[in-house]
């Protein structure tokens, strides 16, 4: 979609005085001029939040961030779905004396700025760092990597445990954006990358270290859960990439590589999009701290960076 956009960098100080860039951008644009927001790390100049507003919004925010005025109140102006976490950064920033560099896209009305935030989002969502953790005024984009029949799944309610547990149990996989190369040549869940659904089901499979679970399994098939889950995306984005049924009959006939094990699946041949969306949860947003194989001091779950805490068991 065309727009007459421009774009306003603070720098990395972001003093008020460096903010007259952006201050004279919104006044030549009028208090009833609608647009599109970006708030990037100061530092690495990735984009943290995408936003829309009229007016001084933006600028008066850069300046209460900077003053150290209170955190919550600010982030409560920007997103209210998304407080807290928008909070947490807003207070780092102050503790720095320096506020988020801004870009500045001016809309033609709030139509096509609701529709430029929504797609932006979409764009950008599961990327690490972002913090907006609904998609724009719930416009239907489809989150790229994601058929466009399944546009609808962001929408549904986040997946807790006990969903899972209900649909016979799963075992859940934390899968990087990062792709394998040489012989393994298996492609990591980057939203922005279109994969087919073979790809997917290849880097869902394999490959994991679950020796106590194959034994486990193995010796008794009706213990073993019924899905295998594959969630991407930072804590508060996160999302399931692919969902495939397990062969509850296939544990006994695994052979490990290196003592990591590519799992038994129920899928066609070829695969198709139906065989990685097994109990209809691809593309469903998953409930914050409800999956991983470790606690925080709080109680959430969470994935770890070993390759013994890439998965986790969800009983049925």
């Amino acid at each position: 979609m065309p727009h007459d956009g421009r774009s306003v960098v603070t720098t990395r100080t972001c003093s008020p005085a460096l903010q007259v860039a952006a201050s004279a951008t919104l006044k030549e644009m009028g208090a009833s001029s609608h647009y599109v927001y970006i708030y990037r790390d100061p530092d690495t100049r990735a984009i943290r939040y995408v936003g829309k507003g009229t007016g001084d919004r933006v600028d008066k925010v850069v300046r209460d961030i900077f003053d150290q005025k209170d955190a919550e109140k600010i982030a409560e102006r920007v997103a209210k779905q998304d407080k807290q976490a928008v909070a947490q950064w807003f207070r780092r920033l102050a503790g720095k004396r320096i506020a988020p560099a801004v870009d500045i896209m001016e809309c033609a009305d709030e139509e096509q700025a609701l529709a430029i935030e929504a797609g932006l989002i979409s764009a950008l969502w599961g990327e690490p760092g972002l913090l907006n953790a609904v998609h724009g005024h719930h416009r239907e984009f489809v989150p790229l990597g994601l058929p466009t029949a399944l546009s609808r799944s962001q929408y549904k309610s986040p997946l807790t445990r006990d969903e899972v547990a209900s649909l016979g149990g799963a075992l859940v996989v934390y899968v990087s954006a990062a792709s394998f190369f040489g012989s393994d040549g298996r492609k990591g869940a980057a939203p922005r990358r279109h994969m087919n659904p073979a790809d997917v089901h290849a880097r869902i499979r394999a490959w994991w270290q679950v020796g106590k679970q194959v034994q486990q399994w193995a010796a008794n098939p009706a213990d073993a859960p019924t899905l295998l889950i594959g969630m991407t995306g930072p804590p508060r984005q996160r999302w399931v990439w692919g969902s495939v049924r397990l062969d509850r009959r296939g544990w006994s006939n695994l052979t490990p590589d290196g003592g990591l094990y590519q799992l038994p699946t129920r899928s066609s041949s070829p695969v198709t999009d139906r065989d990685v969306n097994a109990g209809q949860l691809r593309g469903r947003r998953t409930g914050y701290g409800e999956f991983g194989p470790m606690t925080t001091k709080t109680g959430a779950r969470r994935f770890g960076s070993w390759t013994s805490q890439f998965f986790d068991v969800v009983e049925h």
